[in-house]
């Protein structure tokens, strides 16, 4: 079965196609009454499915003139519109000839029951396929130009509205246009637009200035034509990139021009049509010069603070050691532990740091204890003890009006602390102990146990580890000791 459809709509067509394909029926198309016409006359057909309205030869004159031809007038003949459709239009269809007038929108399934049915007719009676010719008589030809000037009167106030409409939209986007182009014109940031060939389209006035160029002097040139080579190599290896991913790249560039350095920031994102696809790159950065050179100089004077708060924090710790000759480098030595221990524990770098501190200053209070109990011979009496015990509290008096950017106070007030609430100055459990004082009081007590003092011989690591692996879990945080035994057994850590 040989079937002629006739549409001057494409997307009408390929429909229509698709569906009568899909059921087994060899399709031919045309785009109107004319073109239909000579297809005709080549080549035999079974049935022909027409819209109305249409350029050069509307369906009603190719309806007209297949019947009026003795060669095609026993061809199925169906109209199938929905433009400025009413019941005129198939009284005149059928006096035309027509089969059958079939009103869009219809299901699927029902169209083709109706095409199909015709077909079974046709099988059934022969004589059907040659429907007697319609009478061209006067009131077939007045119905025929009525429907015909009613369809174009519509659709010319179709046309008319469609274009009242359009223009309106067209205002709206002009508006909008030049709202978008005083914006764009108006901001700090340099803007340019480039096609997937990486050839400009436009650009705002800021990166017109740059190249020294007036804003609609862009279009058509490339980067090689402001820039040099290897850079503007470098910005067609970028554009192609972001091109082939569809992503967008955010980057902060060093350039150096004429001696001269600086700094830009950078957004590249592809600009995508209705479709979706990639047409062109947008980009938009600015010169974060002057930014770059501000922070800069704050790291240079955050650094030279740091420097001089450690030579303050390491002039406060020899005054300690010079007043107890002992004891001389205890605070380097326990510093030196307690560092090695956070490190192996895996704290970050800025919890370290302040452990550091602490650590280098956590006996500053001893400045307030008698230089004789410090370096008494002999072990010490219970006053002299609790005068010593003091020091935590006296450290944390000394430290507590400095604004360090880590709690060193309180890390030094709370390293004689102990988990089951033994330890002084406060008498706190483990969960109200912080944990940089819980590592502090490990490296205190292991470097203690381990150096000489007045009162006594070194006792040696040996030992120091003993005390601190019997009281682990109770007077000492199980994981730090851990910690502190994989130093000193497993990776030869030494104090000295």
């Amino acid at each position: 079965m040989k079937i002629l459809i006739v549409d001057d709509s494409k997307e009408n067509l390929y429909l229509l196609e698709a569906l009568l394909k899909g059921n087994g029926y060899q399709i031919i198309s045309a785009t109107n009454g004319a073109e239909a016409l000579e297809k005709l006359r080549a080549d035999d057909f079974d049935m022909i499915i027409s819209d109305i309205l249409m350029p050069v030869m509307d369906g009603f004159k190719l309806c007209q003139e297949c019947k009026r031809d003795e060669h095609l007038k026993g061809i199925f003949f169906v109209f199938y519109t929905a433009t400025y459709v009413d019941e005129k239009d198939e009284e005149l269809a059928l006096s035309l000839g027509a089969d059958k007038f079939i009103r869009k929108p219809i299901e699927p399934d029902e169209f083709m029951s109706i095409i199909k049915g015709l077909i079974r007719d046709a099988e059934a009676d022969k004589s059907a396929r040659r429907k007697p010719v319609a009478k061209v008589e006067k009131d077939v030809l007045k119905l025929y130009s009525e429907r015909l000037v009613n369809k174009l009167e519509k659709k010319v106030l179709d046309l008319e509205t469609e274009i009242a409409r359009r223009k309106q939209v067209e205002e709206m986007l002009q508006k909008s246009e030049r709202k978008y182009r005083t914006l764009v014109e108006n901001l700090p940031h340099k803007i340019f637009l480039k096609d997937k060939n990486s050839v400009y389209i436009s650009c705002n006035e800021n990166y017109a200035l740059d190249l020294k160029i007036k804003p609609d002097e862009i279009a058509g040139k490339t980067d090689y034509d402001f820039y040099p080579r290897e850079l503007a190599e470098k910005y067609r290896a970028d554009d192609r990139e972001i091109l082939e991913s569809g992503k967008v790249e955010d980057v902060e560039e060093k350039y150096s021009v004429n001696g001269q350095e600086f700094y830009v920031y950078t957004i590249k994102t592809p600009v995508r049509d209705e479709s979706g696809e990639i047409t062109g790159i947008m980009g938009i950065f600015w010169d974060i010069t002057e930014k770059k050179r501000t922070e800069e100089a704050l790291k240079q004077s955050t650094e030279k603070l740091l420097a001089a708060m450690n030579a303050i924090i390491e002039a406060m710790a020899l005054t300690v050691e010079m007043r107890d000759p002992y004891t001389a480098g205890h605070q380097r030595r326990v510093t030196k532990l307690a560092v090695a221990i956070a490190t192996e524990m895996g704290l970050p770098e800025e919890k370290v740091e302040g452990l550091r501190v602490a650590a280098t200053v956590h006996d500053i209070g001893k400045i307030n204890v008698p230089a004789e109990i410090l370096s008494k011979p002999a072990k010490l009496n219970e006053v002299e003890f609790n005068l010593v015990k003091l020091h935590s509290q006296a450290g944390y008096d000394i430290l507590k009006g400095v604004e360090f950017p880590w709690p060193i106070a309180p890390i030094v007030l709370q390293h004689h602390e102990r988990l089951d609430g033994s330890g002084y100055p406060q008498g706190l459990k483990s969960e109200d102990i912080l944990f940089e004082a819980k590592i502090l009081a490990v490296a205190d007590v292991v470097e203690a146990m381990a150096s000489h003092r007045p009162y006594r011989p070194a006792l040696g690591i040996g030992q120091a580890l003993d005390e601190i692996s019997h009281k682990s879990g109770i007077l000492y945080d199980s994981e730090v000791v851990d910690a502190c035994f994989r130093l000193f057994y497993d990776k030869e850590f030494k104090l000295d």
